[in-house]
């Protein structure tokens, strides 16, 4: 997994403004590939928006339950858990997901 501390100023700045944008285009599968390089879904752009807040401005379902999914995530890393629970837990939500849709 990443550590948030290690990414560089610059890199981790390029990250977030990428996440904006895949969050406000709807590319789901890029927002995934950020987080795990360590964009933070927490960060807010210069409007004061989260990339959460931007996928659903624009009306992207999928993209926003991804980054529901980061969110909780990069919670438990951050709390000092270990990554297999992440993981499980991780893998409920996307049944609880999939089950209500």
């Amino acid at each position: 997994m990443f550590d948030l501390q290690k990414v560089t100023d610059d890199k981790r700045n390029k990250l977030q403004e990428e996440l904006w944008l895949a969050a406000k285009e709807g590319r789901t599968t890029v927002v995934r590939k950020l987080v795990v390089e360590g964009a933070d879904v927490n960060e807010r752009d210069d409007q004061g928006r989260t990339a959460m807040n931007i996928a659903s401005q624009y009306g992207h379902a999928d993209t926003y339950r991804t980054l529901m999914a980061a969110r909780e995530m990069q919670s438990m890393i951050h709390a000092g858990l270990p990554m297999e629970q992440v993981m499980g837990s991780l893998r409920e939500e996307e049944e609880r997901m999939r089950y209500y849709g």
